[in-house]
Order: structure tokens, then sequence, then C-alpha cells
């Protein structure tokens, strides 16, 4: 007796169907590593081009950073020179300032109505006593130290009266405080603008 195997047409519809499934399962997964080796491709050539970027502004930053070191070494070395201009300025005017101390003070002195026996001279300020025809002669006198650029005030220490060759005269004594050389001479240049100006005006 032969006997045949007859499998029912629901099992192979539904193996059919199974091996599709597979088939489109395998498909997918296919294109989507396909996908992901492109997005990785792309990510790769980007991180790349970021790697070469940041290398140029490496590059850049060291170069400007050399730039940065040169200007603050000129800038330094500018400063340093200024001191030294200013040194040479201060120790010019330091060196000058007796001079036109002293001629100052011969140029405000009332001729004639006015002696000095004795001038004491320092850094800060100059010590006079003299005599003096009358108290309105050392009165003009300190208003003329007061308004000199080389000086800052008189102060009058002591005064009286003192008999000179048979004449009665006015002994003093005082200490003109000196004016800053810088300050002196900007006011100078100030009293010379003046002159210029009513000079211009005559």
């Amino acid at each position: 007796m032969i006997t045949i195997n007859l499998l029912p047409v629901k099992q192979i519809k539904q193996r059919a169907r199974a091996k599709k499934e597979i088939v489109g399962l395998l498909a997918a997964l296919v294109v989507f590593l396909c996908v992901l080796g492109l997005v990785a491709a792309q990510q790769s050539s980007s991180l790349a081009s970021l790697r070469a970027r940041g290398k140029r502004l490496s590059a850049e930053i060291k170069k400007h950073e050399k730039i940065v070191k040169q200007i603050k070494k000129i800038e330094k070395q500018r400063q340093a020179l200024e001191e030294k201009l200013l040194a040479i300025e201060k120790l010019k005017n330091d060196s000058q300032l007796p001079v036109r101390i002293l001629d100052e003070i011969a140029r405000l002195t009332p001729p004639a109505r006015m002696w000095f026996k004795t001038l004491t001279l320092n850094q800060k300020s100059v010590a006079v006593s003299g005599v003096a025809m009358d108290n309105a002669t050392v009165a003009r006198f300190m208003e003329s130290v007061a308004a000199s650029p080389y000086f800052l005030r008189a102060e009058l220490k002591n005064s009286s009266m003192q008999l000179v060759a048979g004449q009665k005269l006015k002994a003093f004594s005082m200490v003109i405080e000196i004016n800053h050389p810088r300050a002196a001479a900007a006011g100078e240049k100030a009293g010379k603008g003046k002159k210029a100006k009513k000079a211009k005006k005559t």
C-alpha cells in the first residue's frame, strides 16, 4: 500500500509568509546597517574636519601669543625708556633749580630798598634775613614771591626795627617755600604766555 504525505495548504502558506518576513527583516537590517555606516562615515569626516580646524586654530593662537609677547616686551622697553627720560629730566631740573631760585630772588628784590644779610638754600625752601626800608617793602616782596612760579609762599618769621648807619630800618627774617620744578616750569610758561598776550594788545 502506497501512502503520500500531503502537507496542508494552510501550513505551506504560513511557511512562505514566514520566509518573506525573514527576508524582509534581513533586508531592513541591511538597509539599517548601510544607513548607520553612512552616518558613521559622515561623523568621521566631520570629526576629521573639526580636528584639522582645531589644529589650525591652535597654530593661529600660538602665532598670536608670540605677537602678544613681542608687544609686551616692547611695552616694557618703552616704559623703561620713559622712566630713564623722567630721571634725566629730574636731574636736569634739580641741577638748574638753585641757579633759577637765586636769580628769581634777585629779580624780585626791590633795588635800593631791601638788602639780604644771609641766604640759606635747601631742597624745599630758602631762609633769608636782611633789612628793608619799611614794612611796605617787606610786604611787597612777599607778595611778589607768592606770585612767582618758582615759589609757593613766603612766611615772615621775625621783624624788628634796627638802626643802620644812623637810619632806622626794618630787620626781618623769612622762609620762602620752593615750588616743584615741573610746576615752576609750567608757571613760567604761563607767565611768558601772558606777557606775550599783553605785548600783542599794546
